[in-house]
């Protein structure tokens, strides 16, 4: 899938398979030609699966605050969001939330984030707006599409198994095929589904279990597929005519310009972080252009990885290497590399969504 998968596909390889993580940057083709500074950045904590429910947490940009507790409870009378929430989208005027265990997915209103309508949808994964629709990968092996002046499903295209992230490019909808729960044979591919009548044109070849796929918006696409876990995750490279090449080890990448940047995190024998390795590529080519642009520490276990696009800053959370179930790390970064500010946020963020004017 996406976030939690790299320690926890190892030792609770059934449970692992539930968990995942995106930001709202990765999946327009092209890009806008402005992009509003982002006012705040919501991060979405998945809990504890059938334990905790999930929690948003809210960074104010402007005073580089963060705030206590949930706003999703805050915001709704303290209502619970559900059972391990998988991704968020701000979109128009309304935030999305896909609730994996309680199979829905929430529209808030985006202003004063209280809830709007909940739509049914079945172990719903990941989010991606595109065109005035939102679509969403379904882990039963279906993408279900969101017409958002409805705020209703209008259609469902069948892609194949447990499908994870999903990404545009030049009118196609990408979506990753992982293994999932199951260890299925065919969680090896990538589906390409036209968008234009909304049905699935052919599956690519990637290697098993691929999770995570990123658009530059400049027509680089690239896919995270961490294998069985028994060797190293990888990123590779997926061309204009769906070509496949090995780009990176590493399981969280991102974007920014016509960079690429990887994510690897390296572990010990008791599965704690030995060490967080991050690479700068030269998206179009894959030349390395600089090793360790910045500093991920080994108290951190990396789940979410995303890029500022308005103003280049890094952002990545994750949980404390030793303790999966402490309170999750959320730390800034300049575009030059210096930690702006490390954070608590709450348990097992996966997400990262910002909010713009």
């Amino acid at each position: 899938m996406k976030k939690n998968w790299k320690t926890w596909a190892l030792a609770l390889m059934s449970v692992s398979a539930l968990f995942s993580c995106s930001d709202d940057d990765g999946g327009t083709t092209p890009p806008p030609s402005y992009i509003y500074p982002a006012t705040g950045a919501y991060v979405l904590n998945q809990g504890s699966y059938g334990l905790v429910d999930g929690t948003i947490s809210f960074l104010n940009l402007t005073t580089g605050n963060i705030g206590s507790g949930d706003l999703f409870a805050a915001a709704n009378e303290g209502r619970s969001m559900g059972d391990t929430p998988q991704d968020i989208l701000v979109y128009g005027s309304h935030i999305y939330l896909a609730v994996y265990g309680s199979n829905l997915v929430w529209v808030l209103d985006r202003s004063t984030r209280v809830i709007e309508t909940s739509i049914a949808v079945d172990e719903p994964r990941d989010l991606l707006a595109e065109g005035g629709k939102v679509y969403v990968s379904n882990y039963n092996g279906y993408v279900s599409r969101i017409d958002t002046a409805e705020l209703a499903v209008d259609a469902r295209c069948r892609v194949g198994v447990y499908p994870e992230q999903m990404a545009v490019r030049d009118g196609y909808l990408y979506v990753a095929n992982s293994y999932g729960l199951t260890m299925d044979p065919q969680g090896d591919r990538v589906s390409k589904v036209r968008l234009s009548d909304f049905t699935m044109e052919k599956q690519i070849n990637v290697g098993l279990n691929p999770t995570k796929l990123i658009a530059d918006g400049r027509g680089n696409l690239f896919v995270t597929v961490p294998g069985d876990y028994t060797g190293a995750p990888q990123v590779k490279k997926i061309n204009e005519r769906d070509s496949v090449s090995y780009v990176a080890d590493g399981l969280l990448a991102a974007t920014y310009a016509n960079l690429l940047y990887v994510v690897n995190t390296v572990y010990n024998a008791d599965y704690t972080v030995s060490r967080n390795e991050v690479t700068c590529f030269d998206a179009a080519s894959g030349d390395t252009l600089t090793v360790q642009p910045f500093d991920i520490p080994a108290d951190c276990n990396p789940q979410c990885f995303t890029i500022d696009l308005a103003t280049g800053q890094f952002y990545v959370a994750g949980y404390p290497s030793t303790d999966f179930l402490g309170n999750g790390i959320l730390m800034r970064y300049e575009p030059g590399g210096r930690l702006m500010r490390r954070y608590e946020v709450g348990l097992n963020p996966v997400a990262i969504a910002f909010d713009r004017p």
